[in-house]
């Protein structure tokens, strides 16, 4: 929990890992969406599409 001023740890995220198949189609999809911001900066015009 965060406030305007400064960031109080209420508790721990609790830890529960990604099955691999999941995990995989997460990291993909993280990294096609970073790809598609990157390219929008260095060419404008392909960031029309999302």
């Amino acid at each position: 929990m965060a406030d305007r001023y400064d960031a109080v740890l209420i508790r721990e995220a609790t830890y529960r890992p990604l099955a691999p198949a999941r995990r995989k189609a997460e990291l993909l999809r993280f990294a096609r969406r970073a790809a598609r911001r990157l390219s929008a900066q260095i060419d404008p015009s392909m960031g029309d599409d999302f």
